[in-house]
């Protein structure tokens, strides 16, 4: 479904304003995905757990431990005895607008940092079956932006905007899985909880002062004043797994996650008094909806020697479905050009991931010494229209992947706490995660 633009100016300096973007376009406009805020989504689904992580996140062939639930539920066949696992992370990010994208110039960077209980999971072997509950964080993402808008030359700006967007998307789920011989199949799947908080101000020239603001943007908890519950949603997800061990030293598994999608998110439109804007065609058109991409993927585990493994796998992400999702719409005047939902697209991506782990002894103690890497395709939409604003405001290519490295270790005390840690580096994410394992 798509929804029809409208007319969202303040009231100081509205008709300049206008006359300013008519002499960029003409006619009416439609779009949607229009809070270009959206368009630069630094999803990074790695997989769960310090072990995977350390590996470089390559664990769909490995999955033998309690956050295959989430991973790859086939691997939960695997474990022999009762377990309990919990994770807890920290994430930093360093999210940089380039200036022909609309930062500043000379590009701008910001940085948050959010420490997160990331998986809970407990895990119960019932001969050839294997059961598992767990809860696990798939989407936490933190990003302060300002934007000086679209240049127009001679040191004019138009549309800029400050942008503070959180989102994250829990997973409470169950899982169970089968063992067929060397075959083994699981699905896991449950519901999912979504909190989105966006505060978008937009303002007329390049000033971040209330005297120039336009209007503003909310979803959710934007801000103390504005709090609402619109941005909080429901979706499912459900996740599928094979695994097949051809010997003790080599084994192929491979997976299928549909990921939710939320709907009837709210989201308005207030002035700078922090009132609703009052307009029919926004009351009309008050809720979105948001997907999370699924996912597919398959990969390796080879051990060449039993104190030696390696793992490999590639995960598609479909962010082609971001972009095709009834998503935010936000325009800026209705004396644009006409605008075509179709012209903002994402792409789907490809993530490789890789890692080795070997293990020596200190003593009776074992000590696992892992590293990894992974190339982390793009997930931004951008635009491929004509519009000149549009194309300064989105850009116009998909970014380019990234590369992470990790590097991690692991040991178990006193046959029943396997305890792990692990740090990752790359692109404009960097994690520091420790895990828990504990054994009954």
């Amino acid at each position: 479904m798509r929804a029809r633009a409208v007319s969202l100016h303040g009231s100081a300096g509205g008709a300049a304003f206008a006359v300013a973007l008519l002499m960029a376009g003409a006619t009416g406009a439609e779009a949607q995905l229009n809070a270009e805020n959206f368009a630069k989504l630094g999803f990074n689904f790695n997989a769960p757990g310090a072990r995977s992580a350390a590996l470089g996140g390559a664990f769909i062939p490995l999955a033998d431990d309690a956050t295959a639930a989430e991973t790859n539920p086939a691997g939960l066949t695997i474990l022999l005895y009762p377990q309990v696992s919990f994770e807890f992370k920290g994430v930093e990010y360093t999210r940089t607008l380039a200036e022909e994208a609309g930062g500043a110039p000379g590009g701008s960077e910001f940085t948050n940092q959010v420490p997160v209980p990331s998986f809970l999971s407990a895990t119960l072997p019932l001969g050839t079956v294997t059961l598992a509950a767990f809860r696990h964080e798939l989407v936490n993402y933190r990003s302060d932006v300002a934007s000086s808008g679209a240049d127009f030359g001679g040191g004019v700006f138009l549309l800029p905007s400050t942008s503070h967007l959180e989102m994250d998307v829990y997973n409470y789920g169950a899982a169970v899985a089968v063992k067929l011989g060397r075959f083994s199949v699981g699905a896991s799947g449950g519901l999912s909880q979504l909190d989105l908080d966006v505060d978008f101000p937009r303002y007329e020239i390049s000033q971040y002062d209330d005297a120039f603001l336009t209007n503003r943007l909310v979803v959710g908890a934007g801000s103390a004043e504005l709090d609402d519950d619109g941005g909080e949603g429901t979706g499912f997800f459900l996740n599928g797994g094979v695994m097949f061990r051809l010997s003790e030293s080599f084994s192929l598994g491979a997976v299928y996650k549909r990921r939710p999608s939320f709907d009837e998110l709210e989201w308005r439109v207030v002035d700078r008094r922090g009132e609703e804007v009052d307009d029919p065609a926004i009351a009309a058109q008050d809720t979105f909806s948001f997907k999370i991409p699924d996912a597919f993927g398959g990969g390796f585990a080879l051990r060449p020697h039993e104190l030696f493994t390696i793992s490999v796998d590639a995960l598609v992400n479909k962010y082609s479905q971001i972009a095709a999702s009834d998503a935010l719409v936000f325009t800026r005047s209705a004396g644009r050009q006409e605008l075509n939902a179709d012209d903002y697209v994402a792409d789907d991506g490809l993530d490789i991931h890789a890692g080795a782990e070997y293990i020596l002894f200190l003593g009776a103690a074992p000590l696992a010494l892992r590293a990894g890497a992974a190339q982390i395709a793009a997930s931004n939409t951008y635009y491929i229209g004509t519009d000149p604003i549009e194309r300064q405001l989105w850009g116009t290519e998909p970014e380019d992947a990234t590369l992470q490295f990790s590097a991690g270790v692991g040991t178990v005390l006193f046959e029943r706490f396997q305890f792990d840690g692990a740090v990752v580096l790359g692109g404009d994410r960097r994690e520091a995660i420790g895990s828990i394992v504990i054994f009954f």
